[in-house]
């Protein structure tokens, strides 16, 4: 894993993280207190393991990041698709990942990280039931909803992120590479179809 700097002047790379048995990693997230969670779809350990936890350390002096440790948790036994991270507060005093699982069955997952995952703890997530969608490049949290939409399906789900219920499904015709909420107005997003006739579309949901 390298670490860049965006839209800034040279030298663009922050630092790295070495690691091994992870493939295809989808979605890479470093919290406040410098733990990074990394998940991918394919494994070559075994037993098999789909997450990387990583301990960072900052140099505020050099702006680097440097590794100081990885390891894997056995309950992570599923691939991992999309990582999202919620912070509370600032400095933050509640931390949450939800990740999305690429295996049957297909659910969002929600995990308190305050205190971060180490290789020996229990993993005990709150789970979503089954969603539409177990790819959502762009999954995202607005207004109290994860937004799980993909090019493995038409629907747009809408999931409470404190319920981790199904609040909304919409149907649709379309399936996005990638999606992004308006800044101003989070009803309307903007996304990239996947299939042909690809092109930049615009949709306005009611959240």
């Amino acid at each position: 894993v390298f670490f860049f700097r965006g839209r800034t002047a040279k030298p663009v790379l922050m630092g790295k993280a070495n690691a091994w048995g992870l493939r295809d990693v989808r979605s890479v997230v470093l919290t406040e207190a410098k733990t990074m969670y990394a998940g991918g779809i394919s494994s070559f350990k075994t037993p098999q393991t789909f997450m990387q936890i990583h301990t960072m350390a900052y140099n505020t002096g050099t702006g680097l990041y440097s590794q100081t440790d990885w390891f894997t948790n056995s309950g992570f036994s599923f691939g991992i698709s999309k990582l999202v991270l919620e912070e509370i507060g600032a400095p933050p005093t509640t931390s949450y990942l939800y990740y999305l699982k690429n295996q049957p069955q297909y659910t969002l997952n929600r995990l308190d990280v305050t205190i971060p995952v180490t290789s020996g703890s229990a993993v005990s997530p709150v789970t979503s039931p089954t969603v539409d969608s177990y790819i959502s490049e762009s999954m995202a949290i607005s207004q109290g909803q994860v937004i799980v939409w993909g090019w493995t399906s038409t629907n747009m789900q809408f999931v409470d992120k404190t319920a981790m219920t199904i609040t909304t499904t919409l149907t649709g015709s379309v399936s996005p590479g990638a999606f992004v909420m308006d800044n101003l107005n989070p009803d309307q997003i903007f996304l990239s179809r996947i299939a042909s006739p690809y092109g930049l579309h615009r949709t306005i949901v009611d959240m």
